[in-house]
């Protein structure tokens, strides 16, 4: 079973006030082979997830990405602000 077949009745217990999303199909090769599956797991089932989140009034919702959304950069530094130019689906 994978991120995407996740539902809250598998995961909650009762005493969640907040989410953590850090799941994702971070391979970018097989994101590239795959883009329905890489899609499927990495933004259906982050709507999925923010969508329960609605549906049971959690208000907390953190979201880990990746330096992937930034692309290729001359620096090694990366600023939250700073515009994103992913190569990949993943990024």
């Amino acid at each position: 079973m994978g991120v995407h077949h996740i539902t809250w009745h598998s995961t909650a217990s009762g005493l969640e006030d907040e989410t953590i999303h850090a799941a994702a199909l971070a391979d970018v090769g097989a994101c590239v082979r795959n883009p329905t599956l890489e899609h499927e797991m990495n933004v259906t089932a982050t709507s999925n997830i923010l969508e329960t989140c609605k549906k049971h009034n959690l208000e907390k919702f953190v979201f880990v990405s990746s330096a992937s959304v930034y692309g290729t950069q001359k620096s090694k530094i990366f600023r939250e602000d700073q515009p994103c130019f992913p190569i990949s689906n993943y990024g």
